[in-house]
């Protein structure tokens, strides 16, 4: 059981989310009936989260609710986790209300029990709230740590990941000059990695656009749809 939850995490990283949904009802039944608390919790996170990229939004806060009744102890580490996919998810649903204050609750969790990797993207959903509110300035003041705390852990897409959400944002806010900088930070990353190989036209395009300062925010939302943490 412990092994299959490894290779659906696995095509989760991959972007393959079905064979997570196919795989993960069954394989939660399986880690109920062995008494595996904490693999039943992570095994339905990563449920949670596939459903949510998969569209079934809904479907996903049931699963995350479920794990959070059903079992009896829950370390605050996984909690702040189920908090961040649930926050991050009312925020996909359009209740920012709920969402933010989910996150916000995940955040402290996250914060004390050292989940560096959860607490980076937990503030770049807060700062994704801000944003659909029209907040700008204050989402990129949330946007610009997480770029620090992914250099810090070696995760260079997200790096990359990051840095184009701040571009984004940066173009919403009438500062094009500013997106560029950005977007040429990101760009040795994407090419050092080799992330995105499927996107190498894209991303000629994109350099293109910045020599001739005429960025288009639907070509940047492509390419950083292809490296969501």
């Amino acid at each position: 059981a412990r092994t299959l939850f490894l290779r659906l995490s696995t095509s989760y990283a991959l972007n393959e989310v079905e064979p997570v949904l196919k795989v993960a009802p069954s394989l939660d039944i399986k880690f109920a009936s062995f008494g595996m608390d904490e693999y039943r919790i992570k095994c339905g996170i990563l449920w949670a989260s596939s459903l949510k990229l998969a569209g079934q939004t809904e479907l996903a806060l049931r699963v995350l609710e479920r794990i959070r009744k059903s079992v009896n102890a829950i370390s605050p580490a996984l909690l702040g986790w189920i908090l961040a996919e649930t926050g991050d998810i009312h925020g996909i649903r359009g209740d920012l209300h709920r969402g933010l204050e989910s996150l916000e609750q995940a955040a402290s969790l996250l914060r004390n029990t050292r989940q560096l990797t959860g607490l980076a993207g937990v503030n770049l959903a807060i700062g994704f709230i801000c944003r659909a509110q029209g907040l700008f300035s204050e989402a990129v003041r949330l946007f610009a740590p997480c770029v620090v705390d992914y250099e810090r852990l070696g995760m260079g897409a997200s790096v990359a990941y990051a840095r184009l959400l701040i571009a984004e944002t940066y173009l919403a806010m009438q500062l094009p000059r500013e997106a560029e900088k950005e977007i040429m930070r990101a760009l040795p990353i994407l090419d050092e990695e080799g992330i995105v190989s499927d996107a190498i036209v894209a991303l000629s395009i994109l350099r293109e656009a910045v020599r001739r300062q005429k960025l288009d925010p639907q070509m940047l939302r492509d390419i950083r749809e292809r490296l969501r943490p």
